[in-house]
């Protein structure tokens, strides 16, 4: 009885770091593809002025998995309609 009250079971949770909110992520993918010229860093810096905490390497693996390039290549590849698409 001692033993499963002190199995640890009950702080168990899955493994990794969290995720972070669904929002801060559209939030993140809407910055990249509005501001094509916007790095890592000034993503960062714009996520903490609106007072959401996330390092480059958060934002880099968001716009990664969105299928978004890095600043250089998405200013290359951005297309009109794409930032007006009225």
């Amino acid at each position: 009885m001692v033993a499963r009250k002190f199995d640890g079971s009950q702080a168990r949770r899955g493994p990794g770091r969290p995720r972070i909110s669904r929002k801060v992520e559209q939030l993140i993918v809407r910055m990249a593809r509005e501001n094509t010229d916007w790095g890592y860093d000034r993503i960062v810096g714009a996520l903490a002025n609106l007072g959401y905490e996330v390092c480059d390497q958060t934002v880099g693996n968001v716009l990664q998995r969105h299928g978004l390039p890095p600043a250089p290549e998405r200013k290359r590849t951005c297309v009109y309609r794409e930032l007006h698409p009225y």
